[in-house]
């Protein structure tokens, strides 16, 4: 209904937009005076014309200044301030035509001269340069309009923060006011007119601000609150108390409830104010401050207002903006055990770089005991050939590569057969990652046909394939060293460059792989041509046949030594950084995130699906896990697991709450008078 009230609100409106000081219109037969400033907070500029021997303003423009803006200094703010204004604010009203600047910068007058100016200022100056002006110095006491523009006057917001008290509210509840009028300079010296002044009055509830996203808050009145601080178990009795202004006897304090204790030791701090318990503190910035002793009924709408409604942001932050409001016992326990066992904490947040199990080394003691295969893919080479099947003896480190068009099983199969097998033997143990290829049918027809036991790592960890995955990492950067117009060919020098790689001394074995692997020294082309012999001769096969065999006695047990000393140091330096502990049988675990397709900054690290550890695998960090439901069995490496902190729905609360009383009972079982919170 429109009242008495809401009409003479509309008729000062009215009286006041239509008042002076209001803007002219533009007379472009004159000329333009712009007048600009800068500070630390934003931009601002003034377009004014002298209409009949006064000055009229024809437009105001101010803007805040970005991140990077910010850090610019002062000199380059206020020459920001010229451009902006002229280039992109005004463009319309100056391009073209004569007119001057104001500015109570004095060093931008020579702007446009200098030849001291950074890039930034060399562009700002080349889009300048299309327009005519001069730039005249103005005191800073006289440029009061631009100077308004580009910052917030603090007595404005006080003045509007001090009218409408329930904004203030509402920035506590981590709202924040969104937007507030700036104070701009009329003749008559006054800043903008408030709703007060207005005759409006203010709005009675927070519901506009509901849908900036704290969904989890009920709208409380103070009656309420009060009616849910008398029916609290804990509250109740020490509102009770306070209000008689009568402190229990200590006798009657040792009988009571343990919370209640902790709130009566705050007895000095609580106040009553309209009938709600309040707790005083001293702030350094805002002097003594009021919070709220919150009753657990609605502890669960706050924490989820200021944490889960809030971003998620870490414990710490959390627990600062809960405590410059709220209030209650054993607030830091509880709160902590809140932001740890946060559902969508653990999946984001938890680190994955952290967890890393103890380094577990796979023995060899013989060539062909145990062969490991892996894929490299390159840059698709000449002929369509983008990928290298990588085979190398786990014992001598022997490898060989063969570039191949595809990945498929039937490729796999058809170079082991053909390539390795035939011509350096039959493995006793194939090893390979999880890839479908490698797990084929036809691959493990193969292994079963020839006699060779099939192994595998677990997913997503090729660290289980280490062998093969450090000598990806050579021939990569063997054949990154191509010269430029030989690497669109580079399939034709993998043999050579493999072949080279495996006589060169190893330094996990000391040996070189080809020595291993056949007992005699390579012989190079540099060989050939200086006339050096790689070969002692012999007198006969017999003697040829021991003489290899002592060799090869000799290397085997020298690698041996040497590979176990290697094994040894790699494992120290890397257990140096382990951190992980084992899990038992029943754990609830998260497994990692490995495989995403497209972009995924901001996905879970981890699954959402929690698994119960079912057994560990003996001497080695591998577990076998079962999804809770039963559906799903996997076997993860320690290194792609992490403990489970947050617990199904029903059961947070139950179990938060009663491991809370335990706490109290065992560290506050008796007289809490020693006992100091803040």
């Amino acid at each position: 209904m429109w009242t008495d009230e809401c009409e003479k609100a509309f008729q000062t409106l009215k009286e006041r937009l239509t008042s002076a000081p209001v803007l002219g219109y533009p007379d472009y037969s004159l000329p333009f005076v712009l007048q600009t400033d800068a500070s630390g907070e934003g931009l601002g500029a003034v377009l004014a014309q002298i209409q009949g021997g006064v000055e009229r303003v024809i437009a105001f423009a101010s803007r805040g200044l970005s991140p990077a803006e910010t850090r610019y200094p002062a000199h380059k703010i206020e020459f920001l301030a010229l451009k902006w204004a002229v280039t992109d604010k005004f463009y319309d009203h100056l391009y073209g035509r004569r007119f001057s600047v104001q500015t109570d910068n004095n060093p931008l007058k020579y702007v446009m001269s200098s030849a001291k100016l950074d890039a930034t200022g060399q562009r700002w100056v080349s889009r300048l340069a299309s327009f005519d002006f001069d730039v005249r110095y103005r005191r800073g006491q006289s440029n009061t309009n631009a100077d308004a523009l580009s910052r917030m006057s603090n007595q404005e917001v006080m003045h509007i923060l001090q009218t409408f008290p329930q904004w203030v509210a509402v920035d506590e509840q981590g709202q924040g006011v969104t937007q507030a009028t700036q104070e701009t300079q009329s003749p008559s010296g006054n800043g903008t007119h408030t709703g007060e002044e207005l005759e409006l009055g203010p709005p009675t509830s927070t519901e506009p601000y509901r849908d900036v996203g704290m969904e989890s808050l009920p709208t409380m009145t103070k009656q309420e609150i009060c009616a849910g601080q008398k029916k609290d178990l804990v509250i109740g009795p020490v509102l009770h108390y306070k209000s008689m202004n009568q402190r229990p006897r200590r006798s009657e304090r040792r009988s009571g409830e343990a919370h209640v204790r902790l709130l009566l030791k705050e007895w000095r701090r609580l106040v009553v104010r309209d009938g709600i318990l309040y707790r005083c503190v001293q702030d350094s910035q805002r002097g003594v401050v009021e919070h709220l002793v919150l009753p657990e009924d609605l502890r669960m709408s706050v924490k989820t207002a200021l944490h889960d409604d809030s971003g998620h942001l870490g414990f710490e932050r959390t627990l600062h903006m809960i405590r410059e409001r709220f209030f209650w016992p054993l607030m830091f326990q509880e709160i902590k055990a809140w932001c740890e066992q946060c559902e969508r904490c653990c999946l984001r947040k938890t680190p994955t770089a952290g967890v890393r199990a103890p380094l577990v080394s796979i023995h060899s003691s013989a060539p062909l005991e145990l062969v490991c295969v892996d894929f490299l893919t390159l840059e698709k080479s000449k002929g369509g050939i983008e990928n290298v099947l990588v085979v190398t003896d786990h014992f001598s480190r022997y490898a060989q590569a063969y570039p191949t068009k595809d990945q498929r099983a039937s490729t796999v199969a058809k170079v082991l057969y053909r390539n390795f097998f035939c011509r350096f033997g039959f493995p006793a143990k194939l090893h390979a990652d999880q890839g479908r290829n490698f797990e084929s049918a036809v691959v493990k027809e193969l292994c079963k046909c020839t006699g060779i036991t099939k192994t595998r790592t677990t997913p997503y960890h090729p660290q289980g394939n280490g062998t093969t995955e450090w000598f990806n990492r050579t021939l990569m950067n063997m054949l990154g060293t191509l010269e430029p117009h030989l690497k669109h060919r580079w399939h034709e020098y993998v043999d050579a460059m493999t072949h080279a790689y495996n006589c060169t001394r190893h330094d996990s074995t000391g040996c070189t792989p080809y020595y291993l692997m056949f007992g005699r020294h390579p012989r190079l082309p540099v060989d050939l041509v200086f006339g050096l012999s790689t070969t002692n001769g012999s007198g006969g096969y017999s003697e040829y046949v021991q003489t290899l065999h002592d060799c090869l006695s000799r290397a085997y047990a020298q690698a041996n030594q040497a590979s176990r000393q290697a094994k040894g140091h790699q494992k120290r330096y890397y257990d140096r950084h382990a951190t992980s502990h084992s899990f038992s049988p029943g754990d609830r675990v998260l497994v990692k995130v490995c495989h995403v397709e497209g972009r995924s900054k901001l996905g879970d690290k981890w699954e959402s699906r929690p698994y119960i550890v079912v057994k560990k695998q003996p001497d080695m960090p591998v577990y076998v896990v079962r999804s809770e439901n039963g559906d799903t069995e996997r076997v993860v490496h320690r290194n792609l697991l992490t403990q489970c902190m947050f617990l199904p729905v029903e059961q947070v609360g139950e179990e938060a709450r009663e491991e809370m009383e335990l706490d109290v009972e065992e560290v506050h079982g008796g007289e809490v008078e020693d006992i100091e919170y803040s």
